[in-house]
Parts: structure tokens; C-alpha cells; sequence
């Protein structure tokens, strides 16, 4: 995990890199995300069922004070891969 981005997660802060890497709590939430990628994918055939997921996406996100600020430090790890990548 990128040390700048483990700060903005409550659960993962001041926990040695180490221990994280390890932990259960980080094993979940790279399942979570991947199930938001799989429902995205999944439904990027049907609008409405991907803005119905977004929307609850962002709902929880919300629910948990996660602000512009936080979205802004990831989306440089979001964007890493770029179309010339897929391409290959």
C-alpha cells in the first residue's frame, strides 16, 4: 500500500506496513473493491443498474466522511493503467 494513501484510511492508520500487508482488515477491503469493480464491469451494458451501484457506492462513502480530498489522493492509483496498457 502507498504510505500516502494509508493515512486516509482510519483502519489502516499508524499500522507498520508490515502488519497491514498481512492483516485481515486490508484482505477485506481489496475484496470489497474488487466486487465494485466486477458490479461496474458487470453492468456497464445497463445504465441504470451501473448508476443504481454508484449511488450506493457513494452513499457509503459518504456514510464514512469520505470527502473530495480523499478521492483526489487516489485517483492518480486509479488512473495507473492507461488505454495504451489495455491495448497490449
Amino acid at each position: 500500500m502507498n504510505p500516502n494513501l494509508q493515512d486516509t484510511f482510519p483502519s489502516f492508520r499508524g499500522v507498520a506496513l508490515e502488519d497491514l500487508m498481512n492483516s485481515r482488515s486490508l484482505f477485506l477491503h481489496s475484496q470489497r473493491l474488487m466486487a465494485v469493480v466486477e458490479n461496474a464491469v458487470s453492468s456497464l451494458n445497463d445504465a441504470q443498474e451501473l448508476i443504481e451501484h454508484l449511488t450506493r457506492l457513494g452513499e457509503r462513502h459518504l456514510a464514512m466522511s469520505v470527502t473530495e480530498k480523499h478521492l483526489k489522493v487516489g485517483k492518480p492509483f486509479c488512473r495507473h493503467g492507461n488505454r495504451k496498457d489495455l491495448e497490449k
